[in-house]
């Protein structure tokens, strides 16, 4: 169901969450109010993978919010199946694993960040979703010419 998240200064994102725990939905919605209270947020959530396939195919988002642990899969599977879908949508891991070597492959596996579930301060998670919203190469757009001149 969607909804909005709304602490308007007129900037709006869109925002899929797939997650199959609805106390896990309701700490990310929380999450994103307490982190970005500047960000109006329209977040749809989905309770497996094949659901948010499902919506991503029909409407435009800005990131993915990723369990790694759904109904329909699980683990790394599940990150490599989404990047295979989308492949230059931001993906922000949001697990309570403690398997970091797991969430260092889903990150070699196209996630750009992870959010550890009730572990990650809302000044973090707000660098991490504006880190993740910027362009791959903007630092390098910027910075580049002038360390290429040196």
């Amino acid at each position: 169901m969607p909804r909005n998240i709304t602490r308007a200064n007129g900037q709006r994102l869109c925002m899929l969450l797939i997650e199959d725990t609805a106390s896990d939905v309701a700490l990310a919605e929380e999450l994103l109010q307490d982190s970005m209270p500047d960000y109006q947020w329209h977040v749809i959530d989905r309770p497996s993978l094949a659901q948010g396939l499902d919506v991503l195919a029909q409407m435009k988002f800005d990131m993915v919010l990723l369990d790694l642990d759904l109904r329909d899969t699980s683990g790394l599977e599940t990150v490599v199946a989404l990047r295979r879908a989308v492949p230059h949508l931001p993906i922000i891991i949001y697990s309570g694993t403690p398997d970091q070597f797991l969430l260092a492959d889903a990150m070699a596996n196209g996630a750009r960040y992870c959010i550890q579930k009730g572990k990650t301060a809302p000044a973090l998670v707000r660098t991490i979703i504006r880190s993740a919203l910027t362009p791959p190469n903007t630092h390098e757009a910027l910075h580049g010419a002038g360390e290429a001149e040196s």
